[in-house]
């Protein structure tokens, strides 16, 4: 995989996941606005797949994924 393609696939995730950290900090206005983990997932799922190898390569920038135990299994 070409190393531009990586990092520039790397910068989407952590824009992401940084998006995703300011929606689950910020207080909701309403009970209306609040979901449950189930429609969570839902929405998110298949919206941030992975490969075997960002996901390895997640692990190398983050030592202490792999000092938990986490695996790609």
């Amino acid at each position: 995989m070409n190393p531009l393609t990586v990092r520039s696939r790397i910068k989407s995730l952590e824009t992401q996941i940084s998006v995703l950290k300011a929606q689950i900090a910020s207080p909701q206005s309403s009970g209306k606005d609040t979901f449950s983990f189930g429609q969570i997932y839902g929405r998110l799922s298949g919206v941030a797949s992975s490969t075997d190898e960002e996901i390895e390569e997640a692990k190398y920038r983050s030592p202490e994924l792999e000092a938990s135990g986490e695996s790609s299994a």
